[in-house]
């Protein structure tokens, strides 16, 4: 659909594509840049939302596909790092946490 739409397009009028991503895990604290890293970190936070990464990851590679400019990425997320260990540990063992990453990100 979206090769569609920009068949009478020009891509080089877009000079940046932004994609909101639901989970960014714990290695997203803000925006970032799109790149090797950050799709191997948005993969590896698929389990934690294995509903929604995964179609926000073809959304990134099909851009990819189609734009040559810089592609940023924001995260759901993110906005809640500033909460306090107190605030975001569930009542379960740490290593639940510690290992899988299970804690609360503001959400849901």
């Amino acid at each position: 659909v979206l090769g569609g739409m920009l068949m009478n397009m020009s891509s080089d009028k877009i000079k940046v594509v932004g994609h909101r991503v639901v989970h960014g895990g714990e290695h997203f604290t803000g925006a970032a840049k799109v790149d090797s890293e950050a799709l191997a970190a948005i993969e590896a936070a698929v389990a934690l939302a294995p509903m929604h990464n995964p179609g926000n990851l073809l959304g990134i590679r099909a851009a990819q596909e189609l734009f040559t400019c810089p592609q940023v990425a924001v995260f759901d997320t993110s906005f809640h790092h500033t909460l306090e260990p107190k605030n975001f540990l569930y009542a379960i063992p740490h290593s639940l946490y510690k290992e899988h990453g299970i804690r609360r990100y503001g959400f849901h």
